[in-house]
């Protein structure tokens, strides 16, 4: 969520937290209590419940708090909590311990036994059908921007960054000091790219895993 927006001249506008919040907490409640008060009135209503006057007048004479605290560790830290869920499928490499065509042997914390670190073994099957639970529908995308932050706005309130030249991806390796067509085995030879993949929607098929292949010597 962007800390502001852009009024109807295409001028960015901050939030008025100056970067300290994005909503005033008690305007924030306010706005929360009415919201959730009307629809759980309509929901009543569908139930044939309706007839409940006094809870509303009740309800709406009472004060509601919406929590609202900065993130624990700091901006990197909610971004680092974040990331665990966006970028990875439920769990992470470093959690493996071995694995073969039988069995999969991995780290997990036990939440109800006081967070204790503890290791399982699973057949390489229930593995597989586990971690296949995590995957999303087809048509589902685990990020996705609206609003202003969607590729369309962008160009159209922001033309200025799609003028902007990208950067070589190799120049970019190489000025970190990891020269990115050297050979990982020997360390001394030189890959020489012989053809590439073209970009495709989601995973490729059989028939363009058989004609299109990326190799390197």
């Amino acid at each position: 969520m962007p800390g502001g927006g852009v009024n109807l001249a295409g001028k960015w506008k901050p939030a008025k937290g100056k970067g300290k919040f994005l909503f005033p907490v008690k305007a924030l409640s306010k706005v929360f209590k009415g919201l959730f008060l009307e629809r759980l009135e309509l929901l009543l209503q569908q139930l044939g419940l309706g007839n409940t006057p006094d809870l509303f007048r009740q309800l709406h004479a009472k004060n509601w708090v919406v929590y609202a605290k900065p993130p624990c560790g700091g901006k990197k830290g909610l971004v680092q909590y974040l990331a665990r869920y966006t970028h990875n499928i439920a769990i992470s490499h470093h959690r493996i311990i071995q694995y073969d065509q039988q069995q999969v042997i991995f780290r997990y914390k036990d939440y109800r036994h006081a967070n204790l670190n503890k290791v399982m073994t699973l057949s390489a099957t229930e593995f597989v059908r586990r971690l296949s639970l995590h995957f999303l529908p087809k048509g589902f995308c685990r990020i996705r921007h609206y609003g202003i932050l969607a590729a369309s706005w962008k160009q159209r309130l922001f033309p200025h960054t799609s003028q902007k030249q990208s950067t070589n991806w190799q120049d970019f390796w190489e000025s970190k000091g990891l020269i990115v067509n050297r050979c990982p085995q020997c360390k001394t030879g030189t890959l020489v790219l012989l053809s590439t993949l073209d970009p495709v929607r989601g995973p490729p098929g059989k028939d363009s895993l058989a004609t299109s292949n990326t190799t390197r010597s």
